[in-house]
């Protein structure tokens, strides 16, 4: 028995070493020609992304803090899943694909060694970011290609960012950068300034020419291809009404939707088409609103009413103001 024990420890002291040396990059000589590329995630560009202005000491840690919860904004309070594509050809499969979870002690920082005889001088990177709910998930389409993938959060569209990079690794053994998070949905907000006291129903909500997916390489949207021959596709929200849900005389929900213009374009026209049932299916009202404008990263405002007189809903307008409250109902 004792030379069993024996045996079998020395048996596990030798996988133990060989495991020690599965680590490609251990050695020195295995990173000859290599190139460490690290691209950390420090903030959300601005000028797309209207939040609320952080308090002067956290502006002064830059806009993510280095310690949740510290008083300035931190990457986990907006996304706990990354996914992170890496192309070394627009036209080529991806090489690489890695996704972090907000409990990764490197959450929003991707590193990796790449060697420029295989990969080429340039890489493509594609980031992105969303906060994932219980019984929702992360759709890819069409990864084969950077100018053919695209992305979508299931079974509807949420809150979600992007970003790209473009890295060369022609001048040193090292390609570090950092890169910020855009958001690429829009959303619409309807109000519906009514008592419906009594009433238990759903809502219908769909918005026309939208996009299914969105390719955070070239920052537009598709359904199932992209370019001039896409078929059309509407995004389409079904909503519960109760009492429960007025709040002073007000019921306010919010349709998530990605555009198919290239994001920071100037806005889209849409119809909206609304649909309100009673609690045992049957078609209370249905209204068709046109010529709505839309935008990617900003908010579009409806209100009127649909179960009771005069049945009417009017575009409020565009709104660049997003601090995450729900629902708004400032005008």
């Amino acid at each position: 028995m004792a030379k069993f024990k024996i045996i079998f420890g020395l048996v596990m002291v030798g996988l133990l070493s060989a495991c020690s040396k599965e680590n490609p990059f251990s050695d020195k000589e295995e990173l000859e020609g290599k190139v460490l590329v690290s691209v950390k995630v420090d903030g959300f560009e601005q000028e797309l992304v209207p939040f609320p202005k952080p308090s002067t000491a956290s502006a002064k840690k830059g806009i993510f803090s280095e310690t949740p919860g510290s008083g300035s904004t931190d990457l986990r309070d907006h996304i706990n899943v990354l996914d992170i594509y890496v192309y070394n050809d627009p036209a080529a499969a991806p090489i690489h694909h890695e996704r972090q979870y907000a409990d990764d002690d490197r959450f929003g920082t991707y590193e990796k060694y790449f060697d420029p005889e295989v990969t080429g001088n340039k890489i493509y990177i594609a980031m992105h970011g969303v906060k994932l709910g219980e019984e929702e998930s992360i759709e890819w389409t069409q990864v084969q290609s950077a100018s053919s993938i695209g992305v979508r959060v299931s079974p509807k569209v949420k809150e979600a960012f992007s970003a790209m990079k473009i890295l060369s690794l022609r001048t040193t053994n090292e390609a570090i950068s950092s890169i910020k998070l855009s958001r690429y949905v829009g959303r619409l907000d309807l109000n519906l300034e009514e008592e419906i006291s009594d009433l238990n129903g759903h809502l219908d909500i769909t918005i026309e020419n939208t996009a299914k997916y969105f390719n955070p390489f070239y920052r537009d949207g598709f359904h199932e291809t992209r370019g001039a021959g896409d078929t059309p596709y509407q995004t389409f929200n079904r909503v519960t009404v109760s009492p429960e849900d007025v709040v002073d005389g007000v019921f306010s929900t919010s349709v998530y939707f990605i555009l198919k213009e290239e994001l920071g374009s100037a806005p889209a026209t849409v119809t909206v088409k609304i649909a309100a049932y009673d609690e045992s299916g049957e078609l209370v009202r249905e209204i068709t609103i046109s010529n709505i404008l839309i935008q990617g990263n900003k908010i579009t405002k409806l209100k009127g009413t649909i179960f009771t007189f005069p049945n009417l809903i009017q575009e409020v307008g565009l709104e660049d103001r997003w601090d995450g409250e729900f629902p708004e109902r400032e005008f």
